[in-house]
């Protein structure tokens, strides 16, 4: 499809990229491991430690992982995204 490649290079070149400073695993800024999201396709994914939350977006797919003790929004890029990022794109509280 024509020009597919320039609008996703647009739209993704205005995601804000914040690497974070932490040695932590899913620190926002971190980057995952594809294989842990099954990122198949470039879409926001929530890890979570049990079933998907019922009020979760649409935009986002739901991986059930061991890793981790509570949500955590992973950008298309594969970095761990801010629970405030999540809440100003998405309306959604990453928190318990």
């Amino acid at each position: 499809m024509p020009g597919v490649t320039e609008a996703l290079s647009l739209r993704f070149s205005q995601i804000a990229i914040g690497y974070g400073d932490s040695n932590e695993p899913f620190a926002p800024g971190t980057r995952v491991n594809p294989d842990t999201i099954g990122a198949e396709e470039l879409a926001w994914s929530l890890l979570t430690p049990d079933a998907a939350p019922l009020d979760l977006p649409p935009e986002f797919k739901v991986t059930v992982s061991k890793d981790v003790s509570q949500c955590v929004g992973v950008r298309p890029d594969g970095i761990v995204a801010s629970a405030e990022l999540v809440q100003q794109l998405f309306g959604f509280n990453l928190a318990p």
